[in-house]
């Protein structure tokens, strides 16, 4: 399902910290995002986790959208489809 999907997606950042954490690894990591973006005058180290956390809400919204957009789709479709069998 696309939620599914999403939340594959939207989880990379926690799952590369937490296959640090298990497999308890030396060193430093580097702090992925989900997607490259220019986040302006924001410093993105020191804001990490509340700009991931947009991310991922920004992720969920759009896969809400998409399946609205979908169901309402198929709604016009049924629609059209049962006034064409009506004629």
């Amino acid at each position: 399902t696309l939620y599914g999907a999403g939340a594959c997606f939207a989880t990379h950042p926690y799952q590369a910290m937490l296959a640090h954490v298990v497999l308890n690894l030396n060193g430093s990591m580097p702090r992925p995002f989900l997607f490259s973006a220019y986040w302006g005058p924001i410093d993105p180290d020191e804001y990490y986790f509340p700009l991931v956390l947009l991310s991922t809400s920004t992720i969920y919204c759009v896969v809400t959208m998409l399946v609205a957009i979908d169901c309402i789709f198929y709604m016009g479709c049924g629609h059209v489809c049962g006034l064409f069998a009506a004629l």
